[in-house]
């Protein structure tokens, strides 16, 4: 492949049984990093798939281990419910956590990158 990639989806959606998503999955160096957004500072419970092959985002891999969420996403009360257009956002502690890790991964590809890197820890060239 040669770039990094990453596809974003919410956990549950229909688009990751698609032929083209699972073939993509299957190929070397693709996996999958599950996470909850109220990990990340969100009132509400919202998972999300992420489809990638780098592998400073596996540091993401957080998934909700509490039962109670402050909001629901839906319809219903504003004291209750956060609107669908309002968790469409990431939640900027999600944004802050993907711009550390891929910056602990500019600093030491080697730490999260085996093939980023040569024995020194120096990127390789190609």
């Amino acid at each position: 492949m040669g770039d990094f990639f990453t596809v974003e989806t919410p956990r549950g959606s229909v688009m990751t049984h698609l032929e083209c998503y699972k073939e993509l999955v299957a190929l070397a160096g693709v996996f999958i990093v599950q996470l909850d957004s109220c990990r990340f500072g969100a009132d509400y419970r919202k998972g999300l798939l992420l489809i990638t092959n780098a592998p400073w985002l596996v540091a993401l891999s957080k998934d909700c281990g509490h039962d109670q969420h402050q909001l629901k996403i839906g319809t219903g009360p504003p004291e209750t419910f956060a609107r669908a257009q309002e968790s469409g956002a990431y939640h900027p502690g999600l944004c802050k956590q993907w711009a550390q890790a891929f910056q602990r991964h500019l600093r030491e590809p080697a730490q999260l990158c085996p093939f980023c890197a040569d024995k020194a820890g120096r990127p390789k060239r190609s």
